[in-house]
């Protein structure tokens, strides 16, 4: 699924919240602390949407899953600071009970989900954004199942 692809079908559906996209502020706040670029797919999606909110509601204003915006990247690198994540790690997202964070490897592309309390090893692995934004547009349905 391309980024202009979920971007349309989360808005679509009506279940999510997307902030408003990234600006050239933002963006160069995240060059001056992390010292290096975003992959271009994900400043791509943060563009359209600087922090998306799969699944919000009342009960859950962060939503079951949230894809980070700048601000929510820089926060999450702090939390994790004492993790020691490798190199080119970044914390792109959390579910709602932040258990799990996705990962990006900007140093591969690769993204990949964690458990917040050992995040050594990935759960579960996509080679590509969008591989990885088909799994989050189906958190609802994975949702729904479990329900």
């Amino acid at each position: 699924m391309t980024v202009q692809e979920f971007l349309t079908t989360i808005r679509e559906r009506g279940d999510s919240r997307l902030e408003r996209g990234l600006t050239s502020e933002e963006e160069a706040l995240w060059k001056a602390r992390m010292g290096r670029p975003l992959p271009r797919k994900h400043l791509e999606l943060l563009r359209g949407a600087n922090g998306i909110h799969i699944d919000a509601d009342e009960d859950t204003p962060q939503g079951m899953f949230q894809i980070h915006g700048i601000q929510g990247i820089l926060e999450s690198m702090e939390e994790v600071e004492d993790a020691e994540l490798p190199a080119g790690w970044v914390v792109v997202g959390r579910d709602a009970d932040s258990q799990e964070y996705a990962i990006l490897d900007a140093s591969t592309g690769k993204y990949f989900t964690v458990d917040a309390i050992s995040p050594e090893e990935p759960l579960e692995e996509w080679d590509s954004l969008e591989d990885f934004l088909d799994w989050v547009a189906g958190i609802r349905d994975e949702e729904e199942e479990d329900g």
